[in-house]
């Protein structure tokens, strides 16, 4: 009993612990524990009664033995019927036997206390392991519902803090977004732009290239150039400017990369807020103090500045005191570091698909493009061309071109004042130029003669010369010359603009250059072999290069026999146009690290120079300016030797020729014209579009396309550059 008694204080314990549970916040907790108290109560209540009912059952056994045990005193008799035997014999009274009984009862149960019989003890082991159990059966019940608590509570936190963290999340994409919008000038939206669009490609690439399926191939190269072309046009900015870099060479890459020249150098207005900000952080308080007036609205509008037409204070009349006020647009700078580096990284991406070195190139290109957001720097440059020009040594240009005058106390990193070109038109306007009354053959000859002097003379290459950057207009000198005097004038005036974007040459890289074109006109094979093996050119690849300079074959025509021959061994090489093309282009650039790097932005401005001449017509001959230029850079002041003499009578030989070819050219497609339409060739009738006057440059560049697909080359779109 007293082991029971120690059972009930312990599964009152445990009781007691289950009933804290019983005040836990935990649902699910709670109705656990209750359950399983229900079930124990219910269970010891049971038990208890069977218990009772045991231990009266060896109770009323234990007496009995006892009695039997124990006779009356004066018997002999051990069994339980002594007792009533001998007192029936013995005789005596009831109230005697009823106190012996008494005693003996108290004996007996007091001996059943001290020493308790063997069921008694497994009776009372009964309860204690039953007990135990119970016991147990609840700790367990508490650990588990415990456990499941503490196990559930987290669970439940989980869900309460979801909500809360995607609403940080979103609030943090927002704050980001914000930041990079309008306090990042979109920084972080255009890198993931640019290199998404270069991952999208190098994996497409990567796993639907097939060089055996040509369909497939092409399409690949026009998705992927779709892409490069519209994170161009999104981005904008610097990005223009690398894409129309990466079209003018558009030529070693496929076909449709060269759709990269639809990029216009254009872009939206900004508002005159920021105009007068970038203004006010240039010039600070001096802004009210220099202008009289500034128009609010833009003249012009490029992808890194905006020009506003602003009257200065001061004498003499308004006329003389215009000026072009060029203002960048702010976010420039803090885009340019991570634009050009996004370039790099796709030129890189490009070297892997293509297996072409293209990134050797990436570094100086970006670190000319970066000088470009430097007004500083493009008003030095404009100073060095206007002073090289009024001093031009062969005094071709002196008269007939000019740079804007800066104005450099009122000029800075971000502001460029200048002097303002009124009454002037772009030197592709072709009418415009004959309603000044100007000749196009003429404005055609300067154009030429200054870039071919740029780059042989002067050593400092404009490397943006397209037409909008090349203003015509009347001559002022030949205006306000006496009537005497102005016969000798020339009547139009070519006006330079924008130089951002000049290149200076080496003086070893501009007679190396000059030679070169010196070799190609007098056909000398061994120093053009050994000029472009010195450049890191294989062996072999001076005719392909020499082409490329002259922009025309440099090569003997083929015959159309030869021609058929040529295109049924490409018709049964079992390589793909992509491994042709590769092949060339690995054996034509060897030893990369020796190409001269100015050779990007010479071409380029050739190939501006090309064009711009292919749109008026060919109104004169620009290779042979270009060679005669050549030519004069290497005049030696000493007398000629024998073999100097040859050298030169061979040169001019090949001037005549190309003189010679360039004018029967020019007879060739007058009288097409004539055939197709008399007026519009006598020039009575205005020509359509579609039948523009054509030349030499339109043979050259024919005859360039038939020489690339000798090459693997498709230079098809390479001679349509956006004007």
């Amino acid at each position: 009993m007293s082991r029971c008694l120690i059972n009930s204080v312990a599964g009152h314990s445990v009781l007691s612990g289950s009933r804290e549970l019983l005040h836990s916040p935990n649902t699910s907790a709670r109705r656990a524990v209750s359950a399983h108290l229900n079930l124990y109560a219910w269970r010891r209540s049971a038990k208890t009664s069977e218990l009772h009912t045991t231990a009266f059952r060896l109770a009323s056994s234990s007496n009995e033995t006892a009695r039997r045990s124990n006779p009356a005193p004066g018997s002999g008799d051990t069994t339980s019927a002594g007792p009533s035997r001998s007192s029936s014999k013995a005789g005596p009274s009831g109230e005697a036997l009823d106190e012996a009984k008494g005693v003996e009862t108290s004996s007996t149960l007091g001996s059943l206390e001290r020493k308790p019989s063997s069921a008694s003890q497994a009776a009372s082991a009964v309860t204690s392991r039953s007990a135990a159990a119970d016991e147990q059966h609840i700790q367990g019940v508490s650990e588990n519902v415990g456990r499941n608590s503490d196990q559930s509570q987290p669970r439940q936190a989980k869900r309460r803090r979801l909500p809360l963290i995607l609403a940080l999340l979103a609030g943090a994409g927002a704050g980001l977004y914000g930041v990079d919008e309008y306090l990042n000038a979109r920084i972080l939206q255009r890198n993931i732009r640019t290199l998404w669009c270069g991952l999208t490609i190098a994996l497409d690439y990567k796993i639907n290239f097939d060089p055996k399926n040509a369909e497939s191939v092409a399409a690949l190269h026009e998705r992927c150039a779709d892409r490069l072309l519209a994170v161009c046009d999104e981005n904008q900015g610097l990005y223009t400017k690398l894409g129309q870099a990466v079209a003018s060479n558009s030529f070693i890459l496929p076909k449709p990369y060269a759709q990269l020249n639809r990029l216009l150098d254009d872009a939206e207005r900004m508002p005159w807020e920021i105009v007068r900000k970038v203004l006010e952080g240039e010039l600070g308080d001096r802004l009210e103090q220099v202008f009289e007036s500034i128009n609010e609205k833009p003249i012009a509008a490029a992808s890194i500045a905006q020009v506003h037409l602003g009257i200065l204070r001061g004498n003499g009349d308004e006329e003389s005191r215009k000026v072009a006020v060029k203002v960048q647009r702010p976010q420039i700078r803090a885009q340019a570091y991570w634009d050009l580096l996004c370039f790099r990284i796709l030129l890189r991406f490009y070297e892997q698909i293509f297996e072409l070195p293209l990134s050797y190139f990436g570094q100086y290109i970006s670190d000319q493009i970066l000088q470009e957001t430097s007004f500083v720097h493009e008003a030095e440059n404009s100073e060095q061309l206007r002073k090289y020009i009024a001093t031009d040594p062969l005094k071709l240009v002196r008269d007939t071109v000019s740079v804007p005058k800066v104005h450099r106390d009122l000029s800075g990193e971000r502001v460029l004042v200048m002097e303002y070109v009124s009454d002037a038109v772009k030197m592709t306007d072709q009418k415009g130029m004959e309603k000044l009354g100007l000749s196009v053959r003429d404005v055609a000859k300067s154009v030429c003669e200054v870039f071919a002097s740029q780059i042989f003379q002067y050593g400092l290459v404009q490397a943006d010369g397209h037409a909008g950057n090349i203003l015509v207009r009347k001559n002022p000198q030949y205006e306000n010359a006496s009537i005497f005097k102005s016969a000798a004038k020339p009547k139009h005036q070519v006006i330079l603009i924008d130089h951002g974007l000049v290149i200076p040459l080496s003086e070893d890289f501009r007679r190396q250059y000059a030679k070169l074109w010196k070799a190609i006109y007098q056909v000398d094979l061994p120093t053009l072999e050994k000029i472009t093996q010195s450049w890191g050119m294989g062996e072999g690849s001076s005719e392909l290069f020499a082409s490329a300079t002259l922009m025309k074959p440099w090569s003997k025509p083929k015959t159309d026999a030869e021609k058929a021959e040529a295109a049924k061994k490409r018709a049964q090489d079992p390589r793909s146009d992509a491994d042709i093309q590769k092949e060339r282009m690995k054996s034509f650039l060897v030893q990369v690290e020796l190409t001269p790097k100015e050779l990007i932005f010479v071409g380029r401005s050739m190939r501006i120079i090309q064009a711009n001449c292919q749109v008026l017509g060919s109104p004169v001959n620009r290779l042979n300016i270009l060679a005669r230029h050549a030519a004069s850079a290497l005049v030696s002041p000493k007398s000629p030797s024998l073999k100097e003499r040859v050298d030169s009578l061979r040169f001019k030989t090949a001037l005549f020729i190309i003189d010679g070819a360039f004018l029967t050219s020019r007879l060739v497609h007058w009288l097409s014209l004539l055939f197709r339409n008399p007026l519009g060739a006598l020039g009575l009738r205005e020509l359509a579009p579609t039948e523009k006057r054509k030349g030499l440059e339109d043979d050259l560049a024919r005859g360039m396309q038939e020489m690339g697909e000798e090459y693997g080359l498709d230079l098809s779109d390479a001679f349509e550059m956006e004007q």
